[in-house]
């Protein structure tokens, strides 16, 4: 199928975006990496009257040191991030997540702040920018900025919290402790497909035991969700594996999860434990020397 017609606007500066989204609001939307919604376009699934194209704003695609962390413009694209140097030398956990994201063509056009405002539940993005506590900037024409937490960011299935003259302007993942860990399983129908289910805890680990837990999953409901982990907390040896399994479980247990063609609720819930006690593992092992 071919796009719905609708009209495209080529905005050169990020006030000249706000104005056209405040302008076009309700019927409007915005294309930057344009890997999710070209084909949302195509397929009919989107019929916006109005296109605001935001690639040739100036500075928009910066990649920065903030407060401890690095911060990510909206059309910074995910490959320029796994493989900037900053990047890697503050949030290398960035890389880690990225290397399961697609294919290296759609890295290329995909944007980070564009998987975030995409809100796929499947997506590792979202499920990364949950576990870390990242912290999300929009900016629209009335108001000026405002942070959005990740935990108030993600509603629903392909939904967010911004309204529809508002533009995420970009995200500032923070760097990870000395002493804290980060690690991600997931499971797919295919290579660089679309996530059954998943799993990303950012841990940290003393006397060979966890103190700290964040663990959330993804790909099984109609958002990522962050689990509690207190079963984890002070009591689970970081070897334990026996534990750390039943653990997992007990986490899931109160979940409302998903069924589609790609998998039923149950082996959802199956295998977000396993990756889960996965994760656990591999973020609690000891570290090699040198690493």
């Amino acid at each position: 199928m071919k796009p719905a017609p609708f009209d495209y606007h080529l905005a050169h500066s990020l006030d000249e975006a706000l104005a056209l989204l405040e302008q076009y609001a309700p019927d409007v939307c915005v294309l930057a990496g344009g890997q999710s919604l070209i084909a949302d376009l195509s397929s009919r699934r989107r019929r916006p009257g109005h296109v605001v194209d935001i690639n040739r704003i100036a500075g928009l695609d910066a990649i920065a040191l903030e407060e401890g962390g690095v911060s990510i413009g909206a059309t910074a694209s995910q490959a320029e991030v796994e493989d900037h140097a900053l990047v890697r030398a503050r949030c290398s956990y960035l890389p880690q997540v990225l290397s399961h994201v697609a294919s290296a063509p759609i890295k290329h056009r995909g944007t980070v702040a564009g998987s975030l405002a995409h809100a796929d539940p499947a997506a590792e993005l979202p499920a990364l920018a949950l576990c870390v506590d990242a912290r999300l900037t929009a900016r629209n024409a009335r108001d000026g900025s405002r942070e959005i937490a990740p935990t108030d960011f993600f509603v629903g299935r392909f939904e967010n919290t911004l309204g529809p003259h508002e533009l995420l302007t970009g995200v500032t993942f923070p760097a990870l402790e000395r002493d804290e860990r980060l690690a991600i399983e997931e499971t797919q129908r295919r290579y660089n497909g679309v996530a059954v289910a998943g799993a990303i805890v950012r841990v940290t680990v003393a006397d060979q035991a966890f103190s700290t837990v964040r663990a959330v999953v993804f790909g099984i409901a109609e958002t990522p969700v962050l689990v509690d982990s207190s079963a984890c907390l002070n009591t689970i040896a970081a070897d334990d594996l026996r534990a750390i399994e039943s653990a997992s479980v007990a986490m899931l247990s109160g979940l409302t999860l998903i069924s589609d063609v790609q998998a039923s609720a149950d082996y959802r819930r199956h295998a977000a434990a396993v990756l889960l006690a996965r994760a656990l593992t591999r973020a609690g092992a000891p570290r090699v020397a040198g690493r």
